[in-house]
């Protein structure tokens, strides 16, 4: 966990989080809670679901490559600056609260408050990162909420992919919908995604 955050925050020039780590690291659905300044312990993972629930989870999201990669680096060093002046940092609390909540809903396996709590977050993020959605993702996150889904960019966003949540019948009407919309968009597609338990 530290040795992959370390390269990838030396690569990047810094501001990255170590939370891209702890998933692939773990696996599985978690809340995680930071101990920055902890360097023995950055954070404790709150593990949400067990195997069926994961499983269950597989069958809300869906998740598609925009055609566009994206560096994250000068992104990030926007957001955490934005934040360090105060600029953006109720908005981050206000997002904070949303994905806490969100976690909630998803322990729970209530698929259509977590799609709410996932619209709130993104309403949110387009206020303080709007820099995080190009056209094509844009029109992938409102077609989502237009589902009745909640559909969120991935890590930076600035292209990249996009993932969403909600009721398996709005998740499939979704995924006709992205199909459509990123047909003729060069390298885009659905991916084949599900939660991993290691």
């Amino acid at each position: 966990l530290h040795l992959a955050y370390h390269l990838e925050d030396s690569v990047s020039g810094g501001n990255c989080g170590i939370q891209d780590q702890a998933a692939a690291v773990y696996g599985g659905v978690h809340l995680w809670k930071w101990h920055f300044g902890q360097a023995a312990k950055p954070l404790t993972g709150i593990s949400l679901l067990d195997q069926k629930g994961r499983e269950t989870l597989s069958n809300h999201i869906l998740v598609a490559y925009s055609g566009k990669s994206h560096v994250a680096a000068q992104t990030n060093r926007k957001w955490v600056g934005d934040f360090l002046s105060g600029k953006t940092r109720s908005g981050w609390i206000k997002a904070n609260e949303s994905v806490h909540s969100f976690a909630r809903a998803i322990q729970v396996g209530d698929w259509e408050r977590a799609a709410s709590f996932l619209r709130e977050e993104m309403a949110v993020r387009r206020e303080i990162t709007p820099e995080a959605l190009d056209s094509v993702t844009e029109k992938m996150v409102t077609l989502a909420e237009n589902a009745g889904c909640g559909g969120r960019f991935a890590g930076a966003g600035a292209g990249g992919s996009v993932w969403a949540l909600g009721e398996k019948a709005n998740i499939n009407t979704l995924k006709r919908n992205w199909q459509e919309l990123l047909a003729p968009v060069k390298e885009a597609k659905i991916l084949d995604a599900g939660i991993d338990s290691e």
